[in-house]
């Protein structure tokens, strides 16, 4: 059985006599980015391809759609009543429904595939097993739904939460009732980081272990217990750097919307393949490494082993 995936930061040494010891030192913000291009440079053309496969459809359906909702728009008219009136052409509207509904769907499974399947080829990688773009899409697919499951269940209660005084005050006809807002969203922000940071290590450990999502969502718990803060904090940070980078490639088709509306279809895709096929598998390549450190930082070199018992 090969060794645990080490990255920078990261140590083989067994935990002290009787287990359960933690290593002292737990990566940086640095050692993790470092892991994060590190795999990516090694997985690129794997991942890229993966990332291709699950995303790009849907995005150039979207993007299709969204220039019939251009033409619909640049053809209204507003009539002597004011009535506002949507142009219509031959075969633009159902085209566009079409179009949307398609892309948004393709949209939504590939993005949730693709967070399991490309966790798939760097967990390969670090094990020494050749990643494969067949096994990465089946698993994506296979563990997607499980996942999914999870992120509705550590979401959906904060939703209603935060819907409940609203209702209230909707259903009895008296604001009062708002003013519970002043309690609920303090208890549903706290609660949302929670649940941001469990469900970003969850397709981890899914993928890392091959285990359930709800072995793995009580797997994270129990990880971060102790060290939910140091490893949100730094969560938090890589996904901050990541999504200026985003925004800035946002920017730039914002700022040249002045051109013709075929340049900016092409910029517009170019611009979402460098998101998908590069900060995509970066910010599920940091789940991956602050996951990593979790455990080689809880169980030393008995990583693999553990999670071995954990699969029966």
């Amino acid at each position: 059985m090969p060794p645990p995936p080490v990255a920078a930061g990261w140590s083989n040494q067994p935990p002290p006599p009787g287990g359960g010891g933690r290593l002292e030192r737990s990566m940086t913000v640095g050692d993790v980015i470092e892991a994060m291009f590190t795999l990516l440079r090694s997985t690129f053309g794997t991942v890229a391809a993966v990332a291709a496969i699950l995303l790009v459809p849907g995005l150039v359906l979207v993007i299709t759609s969204l220039t019939q909702v251009e033409e619909i728009f640049s053809a209204a008219s507003v009539g002597p009543d004011g009535a506002f009136t949507l142009g219509s052409g031959s075969g633009i509207e159902p085209l566009f429904v079409i179009l949307l509904v398609l892309g948004g769907l393709l949209s939504l499974v590939g993005s949730a595939a693709a967070v399991p399947a490309t966790m798939q080829v760097g967990v390969d990688h670090w094990n020494d097993v050749t990643p494969r773009v067949g096994r990465a899409l089946a698993v994506g697919f296979r563990r997607m739904w499980g996942i999914i499951t999870v992120w509705l269940a550590l979401w959906l209660p904060l939703a209603v939460l935060f819907a409940l005084p609203g209702l209230f005050a909707l259903v009895a006809e008296e604001p009062a009732w708002l003013a519970l807002y002043f309690v609920v969203l303090p208890v549903v922000a706290v609660l949302s980081l929670v649940a941001i940071m469990v469900g970003y290590l969850v397709p981890a450990a899914v993928v890392a272990e091959e285990i359930g999502a709800w072995q793995a969502l009580r797997r994270v718990r129990t990880l971060l217990r102790g060290t939910f803060w140091p490893t949100f904090g730094r969560g938090l940070l890589i996904g901050f750097l990541l999504g200026i980078v985003n925004s800035v490639l946002g920017f730039v088709s914002s700022f040249l919307g002045f051109l013709p509306p075929e340049v900016i279809i092409v910029l517009a895709i170019v611009t979402n393949l460098v998101s998908f096929l590069v900060l995509t598998p970066l910010g599920n390549y940091g789940g991956l490494a602050l996951y990593g450190d979790l455990r080689i930082r809880s169980e030393g070199s008995d990583v693999l082993a553990m999670a071995s018992r954990l699969r029966g």
